[in-house]
């Protein structure tokens, strides 16, 4: 296999699949040998993945398809990267704390959940 470069999960992700691909090795057979519960493979190699290649999982699925992760230093430097992009300003009212949020509707229910139990009461008993 040639050396190929991935920049992001999505990528590394598609990097295996064309591995497994090559070695024709099924799902389950991966699942298999990497020790990993039935059918998790499919979840992380799946079109639309529904977990995500954590500490473990990543290191048992390189095993079974017999790939490694190596570091690869890009030409021209830390500014071949480019700059990094300034992240969104947060709205006053989340810098405040404010409560116009979904956060405020839930403590709100909740807090009328709670009186509301207080009215109620329990029957007594005859002991």
């Amino acid at each position: 296999m040639k050396r190929i470069s991935a920049q992001s999960e999505a990528e590394l992700v598609e990097v295996i699949r064309r591995r497994v691909a090559e070695l024709n090795l099924s799902y389950e057979t991966i699942d298999d040998v990497a020790g990993l519960p039935g059918r998790y493979t499919n979840k992380l190699l799946s079109d639309r993945p529904r977990k995500g290649l954590g500490e473990m999982s990543l290191g048992a699925i390189l095993g079974a398809v017999a790939l490694r992760i190596a570091p690869v230093e890009l030409r021209g430097g830390p500014g071949a990267v480019g700059a990094r992009p300034e992240p969104p300003e947060a709205p006053e009212d989340a810098r405040r704390g404010g409560g116009t949020g979904a956060a405020a509707g839930r403590q709100t229910r909740r807090f009328a959940n709670v009186a509301r139990m207080g009215r109620c009461s329990a029957p007594e008993s005859d002991v």
